[in-house]
């Protein structure tokens, strides 16, 4: 099964991480889509703990991401159905090692082997930073001018 997905994950045009459900939730592997997307090395994290790779922002006293996503994928494997999450900020470490905002829409969908056992949780997420971030319209145009 881990081949299959080693092997789909080379053409997927999505952003998929592959997590073993064991203690720690172990990275198997992710799309070249979702490596982009989080601004890390696909090579370098598998075997990885997930929370280890993506930890919360330590500079935000309110980030929550690691605890939504944790009850999250711990939903999914309970009820055996997929959880889709509500859009959650989760920002990202950069290869500087600065964190850079995120806002995510994240499904967690869990898979099972012949033997109806809990095999890997497929972590899916479409990037909507861009929709999320206020637009400042007077940093874009200038003001109009009333003076006619």
């Amino acid at each position: 099964m881990r081949a299959e997905f080693q092997k789909s994950l080379e053409t997927c045009d999505e952003a998929v991480l592959i997590l073993e459900p064991g203690p720690g939730l172990h990275i198997v592997d992710l799309s070249e889509v979702y490596a982009q997307a989080t601004l890390i090395e696909r090579s370098a994290v598998a075997g990885e703990l997930i929370f280890d790779v993506f930890p919360d922002n330590p500079a935000d006293p309110t980030a929550d991401g690691v605890s939504n996503l944790y009850a999250s994928l711990r939903r999914a494997a309970e009820t055996g159905q997929a959880d889709a999450m509500a859009v959650q900020r989760y920002d990202v470490r950069g290869p500087d090692g600065v964190f850079v905002e995120k806002f995510w829409s994240p499904i967690n969908t869990p898979v099972f082997d012949e033997g109806g056992h809990l095999a890997y949780i497929v972590h899916r997420v479409q990037d909507v930073t861009g929709r999320m971030r206020p637009h400042s319209l007077s940093a874009e145009r200038p003001a109009a001018s009333l003076a006619g």
